[in-house]
Order: C-alpha cells, then structure tokens, then sequence
C-alpha cells in the first residue's frame, strides 16, 4: 500500500460532514505537532501547515477538510467512520459518499509536507473547512496567510486533466410561511429513491433524475392535491436523490401509469430507481389547497439542469438541490453556477421574480476564475505532464466551483491550477476513486513541483 493511499484511509476514519470540523482540524493539528511543522488554525478551524524551505522556493498546495454527506439510508456522518472496500481499482463506500472529495487531496499534501524528495522546498500546506456548503473557511481566509508564487489546488476530479478555471455560484433560498386547514381527503405517502444523485455541476449532464422534481410532476397531475409535507435532497450541490411527500387527494391515487413513464424516460440511466405509494394516517392539518398548487408551480418554474454551454462545457446551471418543510415554512434551495458574472445576475433575477410571494434575499455570489493559459504554472504544468506519462494533458476549465476563485481575489498576483485524481459520482453514494491515479497524481505533483523551482 502506498503512503498516499494509507494516508487516505486514514483520513476516512475521520468524521468530517460540511459544518463540523473539530476532529479533521485537530488531526491536522496533531499531525504538524508530531512531524515538528508550525502550523496555525484560525476561527473559521482553516488550518495551515508550514514545512520551510529555502528563500524563494515556496509553493500553497490546497485541499478543503469537508465531506458532503449523503447516503442511501440512515448514516451518523459526525460520529461515524466510513466503511470502504476496493473493487477492480476503484475505492468506494458502503453506501454513502466516500469523500476522496477532497480526502484525497489533504492526503497527497499531507504526505507532501513530509517527504524528503521535496527538501529544501517550502511547502505551506491550506486545509480549508467547510468548502461544499460555499467555500465558507477560503472567503474567511486572512491576507497574512499564504506566500509564494504558485498556488496548486487538488480538488479536480478527472487525471490528465489542467485545470484553469471554475465556475461561480450561489445558494438562493426561498422561504414560504405554510397556509394550512384541517385535512380531509384520502392520504398518501409518496417516497421516490434510489437515483444516481451526483455533483448538481459534474453531473448535471448526465440525464439523471431530480427526485423533487419528480415528485412534483406526479403530484402536479392530481386533482385537487394537498400537501402536508415534503422532503428532499440533501445539499444544494448535490442533485436530489430522494424525496418523500405526505399528501391528500379527494379519492382514490395510482401511481402505476406515472412509474411506467418514469422508467421509460430515466430507465437507462436510473436502474436502481424506486418509486411507492402506500396510504397513511391523516394529520390534523395540511396545506390548503390553493398553497399547495402555488408551491407546486414555483418547484416546476425555478431553473434546474443545463443553462448555457461555451468552448469549454457548461458554462451555465442550476440546480433545485433541497425543499425542506418544517416551523410552519417550506424552504426551497436553488444553487445556480455561472462563467461568468452578467449571466448570473439573470438568473438570479428570473428566481426572484418566480420566489414572489416568499421570503427571498438576493444571495453572495462566490466569483468564477480564469487563468492565464500562457502563465509559466500552467505551460510548466503541461509540459511537466508530458514529460512524466508520455502524453499531453487537456487543460479545462469546470463548472463546479473551486475555492481557487476566493484565493486569487486575495491574491491576484498568484498564479493557480487545479488537479486531482479520477472520481466519479462525487457527492453521492456513488462516489469512487481510481486507485491508480491517486498514486499518479502524488508523481505529477511531486514532479512539478520540483520543476518550478
């Protein structure tokens, strides 16, 4: 076993959902104290790791400590260690996200910080908190904290790949106070599971199903439907892939015309995709009907799924990634992501105009990056690529976010790139890791590393 690959284990072992990062920032802690590294930690628990090298050899490799926590069922995230296997070269875990985004990132630095192939080169390791739920520790970061010239983020999903770019986005929610009256009618509980879910940027065109909209097309086809509650996804960031509606209609319901058509549609792509109906007991009171039509409408109006496309990809998307009821309100989560700044600002504008009638605030919007593909890190980078694996990596730019954009603000005379390993089905149960590029991407780097300087 690689040190790489041990020290990724390791980490797993370590519970880190987004909005609780004790553990993972007082192991990273205790790691500098042990391998005798200054290091620092600040109120937002980013912590930085100092290994020393000679005047004007230093280079910021970067990671976020966090781990989006989704599951196919019932998983104690805080208190809980992974349970991972390995299968034909891919990591995984059993049934719930593996976090190799970004465990395998803080692995490669961790183990970077104490390798002797890198003597004499200063090494400021960044371990930020709490990235997934929008890059809260790097827009907390302070300006004292980073030298150097070259910042190396490994928070990309795809090896063979450069990095020059990533999108920017924003949570927008919306609130809605609850009408309700006594209920009536013959009640249901309509549950739909078992999607693929995945990175609302990564995955976003991929074909998958959204589960909250799902349930809303079913719902939106019934006569005089009422609401009691409805859950659904988890993160903003992550497509929904699940969902649960306590609802009533007047007589009868089936579901079997609208399975049918469901499996028709997603079949190929959602083969593990459950969809029941089962009646239950009627609760005191439940949305009126009228409330649930206008919730109903807003839920199909929001943007969801691809935007807008440019020379490198999407460059345009949003995702409706949570609707929560509870206190007497109904919350619904968009996150959209943009390249650039004026498209944003018209999708903001047009969830707005549908949020009329909620409670709304126009959200921060965390900014898009774009490098230089000239600068010296990123033809360094290519040629350095080249040179170790016999061909030339692409060099991209991707839809998901990177904390990257908040450095380079701080910054701006830094150059950056971001690599990684391959992963797929980040931010769902689906998560795995190709073991052999975990290995490749710690050569690349350690390779690169020592050609800047």
């Amino acid at each position: 076993m690689s040190k790489v690959l041990e020290t990724f284990i390791e980490l797993t072992r370590i519970p880190r959902p987004s909005g609780h990062h004790d553990l993972i920032a007082g192991y990273l802690e205790d790691f500098a104290e042990r391998h005798g590294l200054e290091h620092r930690r600040d109120e937002a628990d980013n912590v930085l790791i100092v290994r020393p090298g000679t005047e004007g050899r230093t280079v910021v490799l970067q990671a976020h400590q966090d781990m989006v926590p989704n599951s196919v069922g019932p998983f104690d995230f805080r208190n809980t260690p992974l349970e991972i296997y390995e299968k034909d070269g891919w990591m995984h875990a059993k049934g719930t996200t593996l976090g190799a985004d970004d465990g395998s990132g803080m692995a490669v630095i961790l183990c970077a910080l104490t390798d002797p192939e890198l003597e004499g080169i200063g090494i400021q390791g960044l371990f930020t908190s709490d990235e997934e739920i929008g890059l809260i520790g790097a827009s907390k970061l302070g300006k004292d904290w980073l030298e150097g010239k070259y910042l190396i983020n490994i928070d990309s999903e795809d090896f063979g790949e450069i990095c020059i770019g990533s999108g920017g986005s924003c949570d927008a929610t919306v609130s809605y106070g609850v009408e309700c009256s006594p209920s009536s009618g013959n009640h249901y509980l309509l549950e739909i599971s078992g999607l693929k879910g995945g990175h609302s940027a990564i995955d976003v065109d991929c074909g998958r199903a959204n589960a909250i909209l799902l349930a809303v097309r079913f719902l939106r086809s019934l006569e005089g439907v009422r609401i009691a509650s409805i859950d659904g996804g988890s993160a903003p960031n992550a497509i929904p892939l699940s969902c649960k509606v306590l609802f009533s209609v007047p007589g009868g319901c089936d579901i079997s015309a609208f399975v049918a058509d469901v499996k028709e549609e997603y079949g190929a792509v959602e083969d593990t995709m459950e969809i029941s109906l089962r009646p239950m007991d009627a609760p005191s009171e439940e949305w009126t009907e009228g409330f649930t039509s206008m919730v109903l409408g807003k839920l199909s109006e929001f943007p969801n799924g691809v935007l807008g496309r440019d020379g490198y990809g999407i460059s345009a998307s949003s995702n409706i990634g949570v609707v929560h009821t509870g206190d007497g309100h109904v919350e619904v989560v968009v996150k959209p992501r943009t390249s650039d700044g004026e498209t944003m600002d018209r999708i903001l504008e047009k969830i707005e105009g549908i949020a009329q009638g909620g409670s709304y605030e126009r959200p921060s919007v965390f900014p898009a990056w774009r490098e230089d593909a000239g600068e010296h890190l990123v033809v360094r980078s290519v040629e350095c690529f080249k040179g170790l694996f016999g061909y030339e990596p692409k060099v991209t730019v991707t839809h998901a976010g990177l904390e990257t954009s908040i450095f380079k603000d701080l910054y701006p005379d830094m150059e950056a790139i971001s690599i990684g390993p391959t992963i797929y089905g980040a931010h769902s149960p689906d998560e795995r890791m190709d073991l052999s590029t975990l290995d490749k991407i710690q050569v690349f780097l350690y390779g690169l590393i020592k050609s800047l300087f």
